[in-house]
């Protein structure tokens, strides 16, 4: 019989967590900005929330701004796409699909790049708690 532990160790399931993390994360986006009630309600908070952070952290804050108002732009048009892929006799599924798309982008591009580093740990609060 072995000894050995066919438990994971805590740094495989550290990365585990964060991978599963990353993955639930751009899903949740995914659904609350393809829907268009929760799109308006999800992306409101959004916006709130980036924007303070924005304000509170940010040491090149007109870019952020940008980036922050231009995706939130870019997922509200991108709910119109159903709406004006059935007026081209594409049909809803597709202007839904593109919708889906654009909502992605943002999130890969515009918040998870552009604004990725409002998400790094604070030094100075990390440097308290330990």
């Amino acid at each position: 019989m072995s000894t050995q532990s066919k438990l994971a160790s805590d740094e495989t399931q550290a990365k585990r967590g964060r991978a599963f993390g990353k993955a639930a994360a751009i899903w949740s986006f995914l659904v609350f900005t393809s829907i268009p009630i929760l799109n308006l309600v999800f992306g409101t908070g959004l916006v709130l929330w980036f924007g303070t952070t924005i304000y509170g952290r940010s040491a090149r804050m007109g870019k952020d701004f940008a980036w922050l108002f231009a995706g939130a732009a870019l997922c509200m048009f991108g709910f119109a796409f159903p709406a004006i892929a059935e007026t081209w006799h594409m049909g809803f599924g597709t202007g839904w699909v593109l919708e889906v798309g654009l909502n992605l982008f943002v999130c890969l591009f515009v918040v998870g790049g552009r604004l990725g580093h409002l998400f790094a740990a604070d030094a100075h609060s990390s440097k308290a708690v330990a």
